[in-house]
């Protein structure tokens, strides 16, 4: 298994480095890996609203599952007739929010994002200074910054385990830790014959294979592109839905 980690990868690249490493073991995938989610701007210093991270959370997420589950393992294990899984850490690197995104969420959001200061409070960039303002004395509570999301990423052949702690212990001695990076749980995506199952879990308490939930089912079909040359599509179905697949062709490798 590699762990040697020169650089982190562009999450879109974990089906590429799936096949490449099961041709380096054996055939089946074995190696750890940290893979970064892209953002909508990658100017981490650009102005993001509460809203903003949200929906960038959100949508780092949904693109490691595609790209780990559906285009990764779900695509290994047509190709290949062999289970695969893929765990990862969520790991969110923050910075403070500017004093201009911090006005714009109490400008939008008002109490929402506004709550009176306790004892315990300890972070002062929280409390709001502003005299005259309606929000003055008051606490801030929304959220900090996105500036990166980056899945530290274990990848092997065949079925999760039932007891996952060795491979959990693996990624967490490898994440990065710091006051600014936030760990957002686990998630798990399984494989066999192009069906996707999916776990997400806080913690290592919370692991269990039983658990494991119909998420998705992947489909390599023959097409005709250009000049009727035919070609290969990778279709992504939801569980339990045979219409608007999501066209995932471009994640497609060729394989010998």
């Amino acid at each position: 298994m590699s762990r040697i980690f020169e650089k982190e990868l562009n999450v879109r690249d974990l089906p590429g480095v799936i096949f490449a490493y099961s041709k380096m073991y054996g055939g089946n995938p074995d190696f750890l890996y940290p893979f970064t989610a892209p953002l909508d701007n990658d100017n981490s210093s650009a102005f993001q609203s509460a809203r903003d991270v949200r929906e960038k959370l959100l949508k780092a997420e949904c693109t490691w599952l595609c790209y780990a589950g559906a285009a990764g393992v779900g695509q290994f294990s047509l190709r290949k007739r062999k289970p695969a899984f893929a765990l990862g850490r969520f790991n969110t690197y923050f910075r403070l929010p500017t004093q201009d995104e911090i006005e714009k969420d109490i400008d939008e959001l008002e109490y929402q994002v506004l709550a009176y200061p306790s004892i315990k409070d300890v972070d002062s960039w929280r409390v709001i200074s502003a005299p005259g303002s309606a929000a003055n004395g008051l606490k801030y509570t929304g959220p900090e910054r996105i500036l990166k999301v980056a899945f530290m990423t274990r990848v092997l052949g065949g079925e999760p385990p039932v007891d996952a702690s060795p491979l959990i212990r693996e990624i967490d001695e490898a994440s990065e830790r710091g006051d600014m990076i936030a760990s957002k749980g686990y998630r798990l995506v399984a494989a066999r014959n192009g069906i996707i199952r999916y776990l997400p879990f806080e913690d290592q308490e919370d692991y269990n294979r039983d658990n494991l939930i119909p998420f998705e089912r992947v489909e390599i079909v023959s097409a005709h592109g250009k000049n009727s040359v035919p070609e290969e599509k990778m279709l992504c179905y939801l569980t339990h839905h045979t219409d608007n697949p999501a066209d995932l062709s471009a994640a497609i490798v060729k394989i010998d």
